[in-house]
């Protein structure tokens, strides 16, 4: 991971914020996000509705987890070359 590209993409972007995410591999070799924790939850994701590669480096994952008994959309994205995962704010 270059810890400079990581800084440069965060101070760029102040809609994101970094999360620790579990992943696994799907039979086509994919990352598929399983978990991931922000503001000390771990929240499991129920749903991955899709995964967009339009950059080269960062694959966007929408997904639907329940929070509160409450379904909820939230995108993640994964910056390949700086081997971080962000969520979008949620607003």
């Amino acid at each position: 991971m270059s810890e400079h590209e990581a800084i440069m993409i965060l101070a760029n972007n102040p809609n994101i914020v970094p999360v620790p995410v579990i992943a696994s591999f799907n039979n086509k070799g994919e990352v598929v996000p399983l978990y991931f924790s922000v503001e000390g939850l771990r929240l499991k994701v129920d749903h991955l509705l899709f995964a967009d590669k339009k950059m080269s480096d960062v694959t966007t994952y929408r997904c639907e987890v329940t929070f509160s008994d409450r379904v909820q959309q939230i995108t993640l994205n994964y910056h390949k070359r700086a081997g971080i995962w962000t969520l979008n704010k949620i607003k």
